[in-house]
């Protein structure tokens, strides 16, 4: 399995901005509100608050774009030629005994090469799950505040809808591979 776990990605200070910056006051991050973050047209009803930095199509469109630069110290890439996508996704708790599976769909981002940088900005559960070839599950991670899981955007992921809490990630997208 091609990727790479980082605790403590960033130092406390810049995390403790990310997080304020998402969730302190004054309140200038702007969230949106999506019915399923899944994609798949309100198949799973897994609704979601997300912040686009930067656009599908590599248009940037936040004031907040600086709050990828700490994260991105680890790409070794001038980020503003590489971002394909990047966004921050704030899940709430679901009661998933009505909804059905607590898992999300599996996917890749990107039906290209690319490298993911998952980021999470709180600690939560809800873990991040990737499968291997044969679509098992090969590897759970737990979001932690400040970690940061680089890997190949190729593998299929996704994520464990949060029972107890919030789970908030910021997602990258780059160009290059790892």
């Amino acid at each position: 399995m091609n990727f790479e776990v980082i605790d403590n990605a960033i130092p406390l200070d810049q995390q403790n901005i990310i997080e304020d910056t998402l969730f302190g006051t004054p309140r200038t991050f702007n969230w949106y509100y999506t019915p399923d973050v899944t994609h798949t047209k309100g198949v799973q009803k897994r609704p979601a608050f997300i912040h686009d930095f930067v656009l599908p199509e590599g248009r940037q469109n936040s004031k907040h774009l600086g709050l990828l630069t700490p994260i991105m110290k680890h790409s070794g890439v001038d980020q503003s030629l590489n971002i394909i996508k990047a966004r921050s996704i704030l899940q709430l708790p679901l009661n998933t005994k009505f909804r059905g599976r607590s898992i999300d769909m599996p996917h890749v981002d990107l039906h290209f090469k690319h490298t993911v940088y998952l980021y999470y900005v709180l600690d939560a559960d809800g873990d991040t799950i990737f499968y291997n070839n044969d679509n098992k599950i090969s590897h759970k991670i737990k979001p932690k505040k400040g970690r940061l899981v680089i890997f190949d955007g190729s593998i299929l992921h996704t994520a464990k809808q949060p029972t107890k809490g919030v789970r908030c990630i910021i997602n990258i997208d780059l160009r290059s591979g790892l």
